[in-house]
């Protein structure tokens, strides 16, 4: 099986990689319940034997949690990172309930995201790549109508 080196940043040519200061964003498919995220992870759940493992050091986590028997895929070059402040802007850019955060959920008029609470009212969304200006231009319009 390929394993598409060229969708994990610190595998494919420099010339490829935009902007390599995002941390890693892995996808795990397996028994998720015995993952347990290690120091400078993040696992965040996103449907039963499906994870989303966030790490500053992508590369020993993939070989890690591959060795492990998961099956995992490089989705930091697929997923932008966004993060602002405010849960009244959090509750303007979406429908989900806060108090149940992480989850995957529509925000921007329709673009997928999984949002987490990253502690008191500061919030990070993972969006498709494509999708990424554009829900940066509505946080940030939505921004400014509340004042900010």
């Amino acid at each position: 099986m390929s394993r598409l080196a060229f969708l994990s940043p610190d595998e494919c040519a420099p010339e490829v990689v935009l902007d390599r200061s995002e941390p890693g964003k892995l996808e795990v498919r397996g028994e998720i319940g015995s993952l347990e995220a290690q120091a400078g992870e993040e696992l965040l759940p996103l449907a039963p034997g499906r994870a989303l493992l966030v790490t500053d050091r992508p590369g020993a986590a993939r070989e890690r949690l591959a060795a492990d028997g998961f099956r995992v895929y490089d989705m930091s070059a697929a997923l932008a990172t966004l993060e602002f402040d405010g849960e009244d802007l959090l509750r303007r850019l979406t429908e989900l309930d806060p108090g149940q955060l992480p989850a995957i959920g529509s925000i921007a008029r329709g673009a997928p995201a999984l949002i987490e609470r990253r502690g008191g009212e500061r919030f990070r969304l993972y969006v498709p790549r494509e999708l990424g200006e554009y829900v940066r231009e509505v946080v940030a319009d939505l921004a400014q109508g509340l004042g900010r």
